[in-house]
């Protein structure tokens, strides 16, 4: 048991990660848990186990909030499935310990709101290398402006529509942009959606 790699616990009513039974598996790669009925994710919900983690499937689920610290332990962290949940906000500081091993993220169909604190996803957009222009086409990412009643696209979306104005483009104290090293080179396609967002 101790050697699982691939574990599909999908479409099992499950309300909470099983975080106690989860942490003898020590080479656990892809962990699949969409279509459950989560909708709270504990900080310490991969600890002990989630080193070894690739692949993370929370999709079809009922997270409406990402707790600050619940990706800390994901440190090879390369696919995250969060498409389909309740999601309103997804802050700099919950995918930050996953960035620098992160090549594909999908928040789509989430119920995201444009503002300035996904405004580092519009630069990930933007700064992608290797990306497959035909798919972020046909995967594009949308944001809901709220006041407006209006969905918008997060690649193109103008800074000045998101309450960004004024606010230094390099680093704000309320949206900050991730600094990137050599490591941080996303060369997947990341797929967002309706998203509460910095740009």
């Amino acid at each position: 048991m101790g050697n699982l790699q691939y574990l599909r616990l999908g479409d099992n009513n499950i309300h909470t990660i099983p975080s106690d039974a989860l942490r003898r598996l020590h080479r656990l790669r892809h962990l699949d848990l969409r279509a459950n009925n989560i909708s709270v994710i504990a900080e310490d919900a991969f600890t002990g186990f989630g080193d070894s983690i690739t692949f993370l499937n929370l999709q079809k689920n009922d997270i409406k909030v990402l707790p600050t610290l619940g990706f800390d332990n994901l440190n090879s962290l390369e696919t995250l499935n969060l498409q389909n949940n309740k999601l309103a906000h997804i802050p700099e500081e919950v995918m930050e310990p996953i960035v620098d091993t992160l090549r594909v993220i999908d928040i789509m169909d989430n119920p995201l709101v444009c503002d300035c604190e996904l405004r580092w996803y519009r630069d990930w957009l933007k700064n992608l290398r290797d990306k497959d222009d035909e798919m972020m086409q046909k995967k594009r990412t949308l944001c809901t402006m709220i006041h407006e009643h209006r969905e918008y696209s997060l690649q193109n979306i103008p800074l000045d529509r998101m309450n960004c104005v004024g606010k230094n483009l390099e680093r704000t104290s309320g949206c900050p942009i991730p600094q990137r090293n050599g490591r941080n080179t996303l060369t997947a396609v990341l797929m967002f959606a309706l998203a509460r967002a910095c740009f």
